[in-house]
């Protein structure tokens, strides 16, 4: 033996490996390791529509909402699932980008079936029901908000943002 250990490699062309990875650095909240793996994973060849939607995970997360807009109407042109048309709703209304459009694609994805388990979800992947409460308080309906927040509160009661977004409009509504 000569004191070295066998290396961990990982083939560069298992891309379901890769986005594996990216999740967990997105998990850890580590949301530049997730993009740093995610666009060397894509780095010429096309994309699978799971890593275009992680990479724009990662990209809202560190406020970059034009560039994540991108890649999530890639996804959702890609292959229109629940998945791709919630995270693309998403984008568009907590980047500000387009609340009409925003509640257009939550709507759509409300209309898909899950395919999943709901409790097998990432704890990054947003709720229909938050997209489209967050566009209504942006939009200053607020009624319409605390009907969409609270029936997000129900389905995912551990979400923080959910109920900080329930409180505002509850506030917004009260003043």
């Amino acid at each position: 033996m000569s004191g070295s250990s066998p290396g961990f490699s990982i083939d560069p062309h298992d891309e379901e490996t890769h986005e594996y990875l990216a999740a967990l650095s997105l998990l850890r909240e580590d949301y530049a390791a997730a993009e740093t793996q995610l666009r060397a994973q894509m780095e010429g060849r096309a994309p699978r529509e799971g890593a275009l939607w992680l990479l724009a995970i990662a990209l809202v997360e560190q406020g970059r909402y034009e560039e994540a807009g991108g890649f999530a109407t890639t996804a959702a042109q890609m292959s229109p699932t629940y998945f791709s048309c919630n995270l693309l709703g998403w984008v568009l209304v907590t980047g500000g980008i387009d609340l009409d459009r925003g509640i257009e694609m939550a709507r759509r994805a409300r209309g898909f079936p899950l395919g999943c388990d709901e409790k097998l979800h990432f704890p990054f992947d947003p709720e229909p029901e938050h997209t489209l409460g967050l566009a209504y308080l942006k939009m200053g309906d607020r009624e319409k908000a605390i009907e969409w927040l609270e029936k997000a509160e129900e389905k995912r009661p551990d979400r923080a943002l959910i109920l900080e977004h329930l409180q505002a409009a509850r506030a917004k509504k009260s003043s």
